[in-house]
């Protein structure tokens, strides 16, 4: 199956010889081993038939690959895969032993009547006895994707991700892995009578003893040596390739060296060593005769492979009777004839004895219909083609029918029907005919309707307030009526083609179809599905981390994480996706009342309604686990491997990864409204509108400018951090590597910022979003369609935001503003992530506000007290950072 250097050879006494790489022993054939009949070698382990039906296994026993079980008896066939082990019986059953890391053991249920067997790298492939072919296991997944309609198959060889299979016409078919091209088969190459599957390439044996070579030959692994020739067997290796000639010598080339042996009868090849079966005993039939179907006038290869003591007799018979002047393992019928069908055999004998096979049955056909008319729907008035191909000797004659009666003028192909109308439609089939008979093709059924969709709607999915178009294309007498429909119901007013929706809502996610309609009468359109994006992805998905989970609605607030996101929703609940190696999309069950989210490298923090703070998953430093008794919190951020929280009372806390000081809160942090958590830095907006920042200074991240005030909100991200003033303008300083920290001229406007790993974000009070800085997966790139934004977050590479209800709002909106003996109470509509205080002073004269417990915004409405106001006048106003 697949091997490489040459490190000596190795026989104990055995009728098995092995050489190259003995890292597990696979060269050390049991001793035991004198009446192998067949072998064949995995990566690194080896299986061997013997005469009486037992199978030896020896190597690699890691996966208990060379554990044979004791179910196996009466085998008539083995094969090794990669690091697994087959094995057919008698009965025509399969078992299976090993790796089954991708269900390659797992032997479908109720196979029977297989004639062949073969194993790949991570796969198994079957031969039945009727011709097809079955594969299973799941690496690479598309290797059980058998070719539709193959059949005819008279081998099969499995290669580490592709397989190939023989046909009786001489053709070779492959599927799987075509990274080198191992299974791109020249459309020239015919007469081929064995093939052979190795790592990353192919070789394939002609009836001529000639060998042709496909796919990788960085080794020389596929460049077949010019004098090759009479080669009776190949076998393909991980960097190498072998052929057995037929005077029992053995040729190597790739990435190892030649062997001198003589008298081998069959070879075998591994990932790093080699097998050969030497002559010994009477004959053994290793691969027998599978009934065919031919067609007339072409070459049939009748071949079988035997084992035993040399020089081996072939002897074959035609319905019973001897065909004298056949006398090799292939029996060549060229310019076959009807009259040559019948059963054909053959007895292989030496001078230790005799060996027949089974009777196999050879079907000659006239011709064969290699592409069938197909089923077709078309509108009145419009062309209807059916066409039929045939392969044989030729010329051909069509004859065509409808509903079984031949059609006047209906002698060529295609079968061309213009203008067609409604009693036009029914069964339509050919019969082909050549010098050797006919054939009829199966029916094709032609519907002919008054409207024909050409062109379906297509379903879609577009961000909350852009536009979506839906279209139709249709065929058929005009005019034409349309009907546009919502989830079934007729939407008023829709009867344009194309349906335009604009400003979308989510309220108008569903299934789009339209009924298309004329005079003779119409049709409905298939549903196509709108979905509205209100939570936004873009950068790199690597994990999926930018493709936001279709239909998501009701977010608040996002997060993103290294290679992960998060999205908090208005009812408390969360969803997460990308990257879960450490759980970190993994939601714990009892968080269902948070009102905002932080992500860091693998890990998440959440902010509850009841001020206490969540953490989860990896928690190698700490991350995950916030200093005991913290409540009364109204605000959080988190980083790489660290976390910050903002109390009620201004203060801050920190927990995980210190290498840089960054948990270690200076004593000067007092009175903070706004938190940002970098790497390995803080940022942190003091109520005076001033910035502090500690931790990893090695990019002058924490040197805030000086001078700097009037600020509303901060950000951090690797090596740079970020502020907001309340004119609207951003301010960047720290690394520069990728042009995080060159704000882009003319910015301004701005309401909110937020800082990626080597990117910056900002939104504007028009609802829009800039970013600038690294943008190596188009994580600086927003979609051009995006507006009215809310939220904002960057990750490590992506970028995440939420779209509201419309442009964020420059200024509080208070609600509902009470005064009584209890004091003074007001409600504010409020954004999640953002912090809230209610400030006073007492006289419209005084210049100092004086600031009252901060509160945390939950997405909706919050309401803020003084519970200190009785009797008294004040004068208040509600602040967000």
């Amino acid at each position: 199956m697949i091997g490489s250097l040459c490190f000596g050879v190795s026989s104990h006494g055995a009728n098995v010889v092995a050489w190259g790489n003995n890292l597990y022993g696979q060269t050390n054939t049991p001793a035991d081993l004198t009446n192998a009949v067949i072998i064949d070698a995995g990566y690194y382990h080896n299986v061997a038939l013997r005469r009486d039906g037992r199978v030896t296994a020896w190597g690699q026993n890691t996966y208990g690959q060379t554990n044979v079980p004791s179910s196996v008896t009466n085998a008539v066939a083995i094969a090794a895969g990669g690091y697994h082990s087959l094995a057919l019986k008698s009965d025509g059953t399969v078992v299976a032993w090993g790796n089954n890391s991708y269900g390659q053991i797992m032997v479908p249920p109720g196979l029977t009547n297989v004639l062949a067997i073969t194993g790949g790298g991570y796969h198994c492939t079957a031969l039945k006895a009727d011709g097809t072919v079955i594969t299973w296991g799941a690496f690479p997944t598309t290797i059980t994707n058998v070719p539709p309609g193959l059949s005819n198959v008279v081998a099969v060889a499995g290669g580490n991700a592709h397989a190939l299979a023989l046909k009786a016409d001489g053709k070779v078919v492959g599927w799987g892995n075509n990274t080198y091209s191992q299974i791109t088969i020249p459309a020239s190459l015919s007469n081929a009578v064995a093939i052979a599957g190795g790592s990353m390439h192919s070789l394939i044996m002609k009836a001529d003893g000639r060998v042709t070579a496909l796919g990788d030959g960085i080794y020389g692994e596929a460049s077949v040596p010019a004098t090759l020739t009479n080669a009776v067997a190949v076998a393909a290796g991980d960097k190498y390739s072998l052929a057995l000639r037929a005077n029992g010598t053995v040729v190597a080339w790739g990435q190892t060296a030649n062997v001198s042996l003589t008298n081998v009868q069959a070879i075998a090849a591994g990932n790093n060593h080699s097998l050969a079966l030497l002559g010994g005993g009477p004959p053994f039939i290793s691969s027998g005769l599978i009934d065919q179907t031919v067609v007339a006038g072409t070459t049939s290869w009748l071949r079988v492979v035997a084992t035993g003591n040399s020089p081996l007799y072939y002897h074959w018979k035609w319905n019973g009777t001897d065909l004298d002047t056949t006398t090799n393992a292939i029996l060549v019928l060229s310019n076959i004839n009807r009259s040559q069908a019948g059963t054909y055999s053959v007895i292989v004998s030496n001078d230790l004895g005799t060996s027949p096979s089974s009777e196999m049955a050879l079907r000659v056909i006239p011709l064969l219909i290699t592409g069938q008319p197909q089923n077709q729907t078309v509108a009145v008035g419009t062309t209807a083609t059916f066409n039929v191909t045939a392969s044989g000797k030729g010329p051909f004659t069509y004859q065509w029918q409808l509903n079984g009666t031949n059609l006047i003028d209906g002698t060529g192909n295609p079968l061309v029907l213009t203008n067609a109308q409604l009693h036009d439609a029914g069964a339509y089939s050919v019969v082909v005919s050549n010098g050797f008979g006919s054939v009829t093709s199966s029916t094709a059924i032609l519907d002919v309707v008054p409207v024909l969709i050409t062109g379906q709607p297509q379903s879609q999915s577009r961000l909350r307030w852009s536009t979506a178009t839906f279209a139709v294309t249709a065929s058929g007498p005009d005019p034409k009526t349309y009907q546009w429909e919502f989830n079934g119901t007729n939407l008023p007013g829709a009867t344009d083609n194309p349906l335009l929706l604009r400003n979308l809502q989510l309220r108008q996610a569903g299934t789009y179809s339209v009924a298309v309609s004329n005079e003779l009468g119409g049709t409905r359109s298939a549903e196509a599905i709108l979905t509205i994006q209100q939570v936004v992805g873009w950068g790199s998905s690597l994990y999926g981390q930018s493709r936001v989970p279709a239909g998501l609605t009701n977010g608040i607030n996002v997060a993103g994480g290294y290679y992960h996101s998060l999205v908090g929703r208005a009812d408390g609940t969360m969803v997460a996706w990308g990257d879960n190696v450490e759980g970190q999309t993994t939601i714990p069950s009892n968080l269902t009342n948070t009102i905002s989210i932080a992500a860091g490298e693998h890990h998440n923090v959440t902010l509850n309604a009841d001020g206490t703070v969540a953490a989860w998953w990896d928690n190698y430093y700490g991350e995950s686990t916030p200093p005991d008794g913290l409540t009364n919190i109204v605000g959080i951020s988190s980083s790489y491997r660290h976390s910050l929280a903002l109390g009620a009372d201004g203060t801050v806390a920190a927990w995980g990864l210190n290498s840089a000081g960054q948990t270690n809160v200076p004593p000067e942090v007092t009175n903070i409204v706004a938190i940002g958590a970098g790497a390995a830095h803080n940022v942190v907006l003091r109520a005076d509108g001033t910035v502090v920042a500690w931790g990893d200074n090695s990019s002058g991240q924490t040197n805030v400018p000086l001078g700097l005030s009037n600020v509303i909100a901060v950000a951090a991200g690797s090596v740079h951090s970020l502020a907001l003033r309340a004119d609207g303008i951003v301010l960047a300083w720290g690394g520069n590597g990728s042009g995080q920290t060159i704000v882009p001229p003319g910015l301004s406007n701005v309401v909110g910022i937020a800082a990626g790993f080597y990117h910056s974000l900002a939104l504007n009070s028009d609802g829009t979003v800039v970013c600038w800085g690294e943008n190596i997966d188009g994580q600086a790139v927003p979609p051009a369609d995006l507006t009215n934004v809310v939220a904002i977050a960057g990750g490590y590479l992506h970028s995440l935001a939420v779209i509201g209800d419309g442009p964020p709002s420059g200024r509080l909106r208070l609600r509902e503003g009470i005064w009584s003996i209890e004091g003074f109470r007001v409600s504010v509509p409020t954004l999640s992530g953002r912090v809230y205080a209610l400030e006073y002073k007492d006289s419209f004269s005084e210049d100092n506000w004086r600031t009252l417990p901060l509160a945390a915004g939950n997405g909706g409405i919050l309401r803020l007290s003084d519970p200190t106001a009785k009797g008294t006048q004040r004068f208040y106003r509600v602040r967000q950072w």
